[in-house]
């Protein structure tokens, strides 16, 4: 009872961290989705830590626990919606388990004891009405209106948001050849490997018989925001030109380790003539790795060959790619010629 008011604003202050980083996580829960009146669940979770911290700072004992009852009813329904879905979101759950520590906080038992079904509705405590002359109400009241209002304000998705909305994949040519490239600006081999795989890519590209994709894996701390911007580079145009030189460009700035700062990147991207278009590149993101889990992506670089499900081979080093990979796509190149 001493400490109620301290602790209820500690774990308000972990549930607010715990929202503004899944804001900006990238992890594979990241397409859970969800709204309530078009408003993002993450904002909402947000707002509500604040008005509790508000209500402590008010003493308003009562509406905390009236609130953090119907927060336990909003957290059955959006359990159970990341198990019909059969995908669980560590954020989520985690939000969830401070909203029940919190009702534990705030936990008051009932004095109505008399018989089995009063102690079942007052097991979660009762709570006095704000304003009234001392009406009482079981809190499960409030659990239970949470969970309805749930029922028809909620909107989410557990699909990835690629699978709902057109994503610009950076994948261009076509054929049953298909070419996969993980590379890292900032890795050294990539630098070499990526250069001495250019000029026959292009070749194939111009052909249009086999498909490339590249895949840029996040092994150095500025390796995402040189993706993002090789993905704007994608998006600007359907060719594989602008993205090419895209990657030159972006090749050359990490070799030369002088760009600190995103407005300098996108102003030297520019400057090359590269055009660019934002959007919410996150997706591609996601995309990116679950490819890269699937064809247990640990080194760079690394690059796979397919032909249709009948042939898969995976290159996992510079050597293996300049000396097996590279003889079998010119190989592609001089037999297309003939």
């Amino acid at each position: 009872m001493k400490y109620r008011g301290l602790l209820n604003i500690i774990l308000s202050m972990i549930g607010i961290g715990l929202m503004i980083f899944y804001s900006i996580c990238e992890s594979s829960c990241s397409y859970l989705r969800g709204d309530i009146f078009t408003i993002d669940l993450k904002y909402i979770g947000i707002s509500f830590m604040i008005v509790i911290i508000i209500l402590v700072i008010c003493k308003q004992i009562d509406l905390i626990r009236i609130i953090l009852a119907a927060g336990i009813g909003v957290e059955i329904f959006l359990i159970v919606f990341q198990f019909r879905a059969n995908v669980f979101c560590p954020f989520c759950l985690a939000f969830g388990t401070i909203v029940v520590i919190m009702n534990i906080v705030n936990y008051v038992k009932s004095q109505i004891k008399n018989r089995w079904y009063q102690k079942l509705i007052y097991a979660v405590g009762e709570v006095k009405i704000p304003f009234t002359d001392n009406n009482r109400i079981p809190l499960l009241a409030f659990v239970i209106l949470g969970y309805l209002f749930m029922s028809f304000a909620f909107n989410g998705s557990a699909k990835p948001a690629y699978a709902e909305e057109r994503v610009f994949a950076p994948s261009y040519g076509k054929g049953s050849w298909e070419l996969i490239i993980f590379t890292d600006y900032f890795c050294p081999p990539c630098q070499h490997t990526e250069a001495d795989l250019k000029p026959v890519i292009e070749k194939l590209l111009s052909r249009g018989n086999v498909q490339v994709t590249f895949v840029d894996f996040p092994g150095y701390p500025q390796t995402s925001m040189y993706a993002k911007y090789f993905l704007y580079a994608a998006a600007a145009d359907t060719g594989y030109k602008n993205s090419m030189m895209a990657r030159d460009t972006l090749f050359t700035l990490a070799i030369q380790s002088n760009i600190k700062t995103e407005a300098a990147l996108e102003k030297a991207i520019k400057d090359q003539g590269i055009a660019l278009k934002v959007f919410n590149h996150k997706l591609v993101f996601n995309e990116w790795k679950m490819m890269i889990d699937t064809y247990n992506i640990t080194q760079t670089p690394t690059c796979i060959l397919k032909y249709s499900n009948k042939y898969v081979r995976k290159f996992s080093d510079s050597d293996e790619i300049y000396n097996e990979l590279l003889p079998e796509l010119e190989a592609m190149v001089t037999k297309d010629k003939k």
